[in-house]
């Protein structure tokens, strides 16, 4: 949707744009957890963890995560028109560079390397810890994940200041 008559009409920071657009998909993904929740409560009720209760802490750099990498893309794509198509292609594989749909025990120990400097990983990881084996992921996993999400957050404020001068939003 082309927003650009919008942003020129408006006095509202481009920045509470992106912002819209990333809550829709919070929301989505907050009635997804619950939706999986409900459901591995009934098909497997031994499964159900008190722990569940910190997902949304242990789930916070990831969201801050996306939200700082979404500002560097939106602010980016009016300099290199392809970005929304190499995004899609880089989650699909991604998607597949992560253990979500295969255990992490499955990795050889030689190659788990690869996975413990994969940023994406380093963010799931504590949020997979806590659902998948009902426990509080140790402070390493965790500290790990919060300075991946400092370091997002520092290159989105470098590139919002940077660049959102001169754009126009596009989505």
């Amino acid at each position: 949707m082309l927003r650009e008559n919008i942003i020129k009409k408006s006095s509202l920071s481009t920045l509470m744009y992106v912002i819209a657009d990333l809550s829709v998909g919070l929301i989505l993904l907050c009635h997804g957890v619950i939706a999986m929740c409900v459901f591995v409560a009934i098909i497997y009720p031994s499964a159900v963890s008190v722990t569940w209760l910190l997902i949304p802490f242990i789930g916070a750099p990831f969201v801050i995560s996306v939200l700082a990498v979404a500002i560097i893309l939106a602010y980016s794509v009016p300099y290199i028109r392809d970005i929304p198509q190499v995004v899609m292609m880089l989650i699909s594989t991604l998607y597949w560079t992560v253990p979500i749909v295969y255990p992490y025990s499955m990795i050889p120990e030689s190659k788990q390397w690869i996975f413990d400097i994969n940023p994406l990983f380093l963010l799931i990881n504590p949020v997979q810890i806590l659902i998948v084996e009902g426990r509080v992921p140790d402070m390493i996993c965790l500290v790990k994940a919060l300075f991946v999400m400092g370091v997002s957050v520092s290159i989105s404020m470098f590139a919002y200041k940077r660049l959102s001068r001169r754009v126009v939003y596009y989505l």
